[in-house]
């Protein structure tokens, strides 16, 4: 190549044309291979694609026998004897008592269920979930061991202010009971080192709470966003209109969730279930003002949000009442005005971030946060510490030590 262009050079006479064809001549030897390459390399992608979509399909199974597993005897579900023993083995194929899952991704999932062995006294289970009836040639599995996973975190509400780090609570506040820990056992705590839940933790245990619930699609909502909306003056019962509460029942929202009022000043919402979010959520922090009756339930938000959008904002427009939970993976920013009583308690949770209040009024419970607890100057500020209710919706609580069913260890493969 290099003696062509030095000829080239000593007589450019027709030297465009012979380079012209000496490169095309060069790019049809190189075009078909590499054509064949980008088809090979389109191909690789749809397999990879397939390969993808068969393991979501199969963990869906996985997924499925896990909620089998923590609800034995429930409508749904099947009786604990069928697994109960080791060797036991439940498939979802048995023309009795199988169980039949919906199409995912376009594909028929099998499950296979089997009692393997014993830990703490409690059964392993493995679970094998698999593509199509039967287990052929490039079918994509999935095999999952199943044990108990124990939380109890019981520690974090014994104190009126709980955090794994520092604290922070503004001379203007009213704080019982008034010394720190350890001067007093209930008395606000820094540093603390206790069991503190990982937010898969309570994903597990907030979940069973929704479990057959349909995401929520805006039915107290309005334009143009009415799916991440609820105005309590369009949540039931609407008739008569003078009835100042509405009642909300357990709600599954996937995505950014705000609760306002835009209706008559200090509508209340009065919860009869778990709220769980998956996005950030605000409540009252526009429109008129609202009251919030937590009625014994928890509101869990997943987001981990942090930083000037917090994951879980409770704003002034809003009055909270009664006893429950406020917990968020994220930050959480809480500014509500309370209208509480000795007999109430509210825990108020960051499971990796910041717990900031701006107490206007008493609040009974306790606050806690992973990384700080800022405890600012608001209206008659006022933070008790009471002792929290047996039946509160919180691992440890609600009957002892809160035990689910989880993954312990997994793996796929594709036969053939």
């Amino acid at each position: 190549m290099n003696k062509i262009i030095e000829i080239l050079k000593n007589n450019q006479s027709g030297q465009v044309l012979i380079l012209a064809l000496a490169l095309m001549g060069l790019g049809g030897l190189m075009i078909a291979p590499m054509l064949s390459l980008m088809g090979t390399g389109l191909e690789a992608g749809v397999t990879a694609e397939e390969k993808l979509d068969e393991i979501y399909a199969c963990d869906a199974g996985v997924q499925d026998a896990i909620w089998i597993l923590n609800n034995f005897n429930e409508p749904g579900s099947i009786s604990w004897e069928y697994l109960d023993l080791i060797g036991d083995t439940y498939n979802y194929s048995d023309p009795v008592i199988g169980r039949n899952l919906p199409n995912v991704n376009g594909m028929d999932v099998n499950v296979y269920i089997e009692n393997i062995d014993l830990m703490d006294g409690w059964p392993v289970y493995r679970v094998r979930s698999w593509v199509g009836g039967t287990i052929v040639d490039n079918s994509t599995i999935i095999d999952a061991f199943i044990t108990t996973k124990w939380f109890d975190y019981t520690g974090i509400t014994e104190h009126v202010v709980t955090s794994q780090s520092l604290y922070e609570i503004d001379d203007k506040v009213d704080v019982d009971p008034p010394d720190p820990y350890p001067t007093d056992p209930n008395g606000a705590r820094d540093n603390y080192n206790g069991p503190w839940p990982h937010p898969e933790d309570l994903i597990a245990w907030y979940s069973r709470d929704i479990e057959d619930i349909t995401p929520y699609a805006g039915e107290y909502g309005s334009m143009p966003n009415p799916e991440d909306t609820i105005e309590i003056q369009k949540v039931p019962p609407i008739p008569p209109p003078d009835i100042p509460i509405r009642d909300l029942d357990t709600l599954y929202h996937e995505g950014n969730l705000e609760i306002v009022n835009k209706g008559s000043k200090d509508l209340e919402l009065r919860l009869h279930g778990t709220v769980y979010v998956t996005e950030t959520l605000l409540i009252g922090t526009t429109n008129q003002d609202m009251r919030l009756d937590l009625n014994g339930n928890t509101i869990f938000v997943v987001s981990d949000s942090v930083g000037s959008q917090p994951a879980l904002e409770v704003g002034g427009k809003c009055t909270l009442t009664g006893s429950g939970c406020l917990i968020a993976v994220g930050d959480i920013k809480f500014q509500p005005k309370m209208d509480a009583s000795p007999n109430d308690y509210i825990l108020v949770l960051s499971i990796i971030g910041t717990t900031t209040m701006f107490p206007s009024g008493t609040f009974y419970g306790t606050l806690a946060g992973s990384v700080h607890v800022d405890v600012k100057s608001g209206e008659n500020p006022q933070l008790y510490w009471n002792g929290p209710p047996p039946d509160l919706n919180f691992p440890g609580y609600t009957g002892g030590a809160g035990m689910v069913w989880g993954v312990h260890s997994w793996s796929y493969w594709t036969t053939g």
